[in-house]
C-alpha cells in the first residue's frame, strides 16, 4: 500500500506544522462529551480479534470513545497504546465488537473540527496541530502493513490511510490560513513559505499513496477497496486544487488510469466521481472572470 511514500509524508506534514513558527496561545479546549457520528452497520470484522475491551483500555488510560478528542487525548492514547499493546494483538481494532468504537474514535473526522474553525485564532489551531498529527502517525504506524496476509490488518490500515488524507486536508487549510497571516517583509518570509511548499508536497505524496494503495489491494478484499475509494472521494477534491501543478496533473493521470482497470471494475463508479469532480473544478479555474 505504498507504505514508505505514505510514512514520509506523515513525517513531514508531522515535523513541518509542529516545528513552524507562530505565536500566539498553544492551548485548546478540552473535549466536548458529544457522541461519535453514527457509523456504517456493515463491517468486515476483523478475523482474528484479540483486542482489549473499552473498559480494559480506559483503565489503563486511554481517553473515552465517546466524545470529541483534542490533540492532548491524541498523544495521550498513543503513549496508552505504546504500553498495552506492545502485542500487535492488543491493539484497537476496526469493526471489532470489542474494541470497534475506540478504533473509529482514534481515526474519527470529527476530532479535526476544531482545527477547522475559523472562530479561534489560526496560530492556536495551528500550534496544536502538530501534536494531533504526531499522534495520529504514531499510532498508525504501529498496525502491521502486510498486504498478503488474508484479512490481517487490511482494512485497519484502509482507515488509517482515509484519516491520514482527513488530516492532509486540515492540514492544507490550516496552512493556507497561516500564509494570509504572514508579513512579507519579514526576515524569515522565504523560509516560512518554503515550509508551506513542503507541506503541499507532503500531501501530494500523502494522495498519489492513497492511489497506489487502492490499486495494490488483493481483490478478494472488496469492502477494503470500497472504504478506501470513498476515503478517496471524499477528500482529494479539496486536496487536489492545493497541490503543486504537477502533482496536480499527475494524481489526475492516475485516477483516469485507475478507472479503466478491469481489475478495479467494483470501485469505477466512485473513480468515475472523482475524476468528473475534478474536472469540472479544473475548467472552473480556467474559466475567465466576468
Amino acid at each position: 500500500m505504498c507504505m514508505i511514500r505514505s510514512k514520509c509524508a506523515w513525517l513531514v506534514l508531522a515535523l513541518l506544522v509542529s516545528a513552524s513558527p507562530v505565536g500566539g496561545d498553544p492551548g485548546e479546549p478540552p473535549g466536548k462529551s458529544q457522541p461519535a457520528r453514527d457509523t456504517p452497520r456493515e463491517r468486515q470484522k476483523p478475523s482474528d480479534d484479540t483486542s482489549l475491551s473499552l473498559e480494559a483500555y480506559i483503565a489503563a488510560g486511554m481517553p473515552a470513545y465517546d466524545r470529541t478528542w483534542t490533540s492532548a487525548d491524541m498523544a495521550k492514547a498513543y503513549k496508552v497504546l505504546q504500553k498495552v499493546a506492545k502485542d500487535e494483538r492488543r491493539l484497537p481494532r476496526y469493526g471489532s465488537d470489542r474494541s470497534g468504537k475506540l478504533f473509529d474514535r482514534i481515526m474519527s473526522e470529527d476530532n479535526l473540527v476544531f482545527y477547522e474553525d475559523r472562530s479561534v485564532p489560526v496560530s492556536r489551531r495551528f500550534a496544536v496541530f502538530g501534536q494531533y498529527v504526531d499522534g495520529l502517525k504514531g499510532i498508525g504506524d504501529m498496525y502491521p502493513k502486510d498486504t498478503t496476509t488474508e484479512g490481517g490488518y487490511i482494512p485497519d490500515n484502509v482507515e488509517i490511510v482515509g484519516a491520514a488524507q482527513r488530516s492532509a486536508r486540515t492540514g492544507l487549510k490550516l496552512a493556507e490560513e497561516m500564509v494570509a497571516t504572514f508579513d512579507k517583509s519579514h526576515p524569515r518570509y522565504a523560509a516560512r513559505m518554503e515550509g508551506f511548499d513542503l507541506i503541499k508536497r507532503g500531501a501530494a505524496t500523502m494522495a498519489a499513496g492513497a492511489l497506489q494503495g487502492l490499486e495494490g489491494l488483493p481483490s478478494e478484499q472488496t469492502h477494503a477497496r470500497k472504504r478506501l475509494a470513498g476515503h478517496i472521494k471524499a477528500t482529494l477534491p479539496d486536496i487536489l486544487p492545493r497541490l503543486p501543478p504537477g502533482s496536480r496533473a499527475e494524481i489526475l493521470v492516475q485516477l483516469q488510469e485507475l478507472a479503466r482497470k478491469p481489475s478495479l471494475s467494483d470501485v469505477k463508479i466512485d473513480l468515475d466521481e472523482v475524476v468528473s469532480q475534478l474536472r469540472k473544478a479544473a475548467r472552473k479555474d480556467n474559466d475567465p472572470q466576468p
